[in-house]
C-alpha cells in the first residue's frame, strides 16, 4: 500500500481487568493520505480491545471493538 501516514498518536482511556479478559478503551488520532484519495484526512476514534486468555494464560482470542 502506498498511504501516507503523517502522524499517528494513541492514548489509552482505561483498562478493566477480570479474571480471564481485560479490556482496553483507547483514543486514536491520526492524519493520513490514502493513496486512492488525493486529500488528507485527520481523524479522531475511541476504540475497545478485548484480549480474552485461556486457562494456560496465553491470549485465545484478540478482539476489536467500535466504539
Amino acid at each position: 500500500m502506498n498511504d501516507e501516514l503523517i502522524f499517528s498518536e494513541i492514548k489509552i482511556d482505561q483498562v478493566m481487568i477480570g479474571r480471564n479478559v481485560v479490556f482496553v478503551k483507547y483514543t486514536e488520532h491520526a492524519k493520513v493520505k490514502p493513496s486512492h484519495i488525493d486529500k488528507v484526512i485527520e481523524y479522531t476514534s475511541t476504540n475497545i480491545i478485548s484480549l480474552e486468555f485461556g486457562d494456560n494464560g496465553l491470549i485465545k482470542h484478540f478482539r476489536r471493538h467500535h466504539a
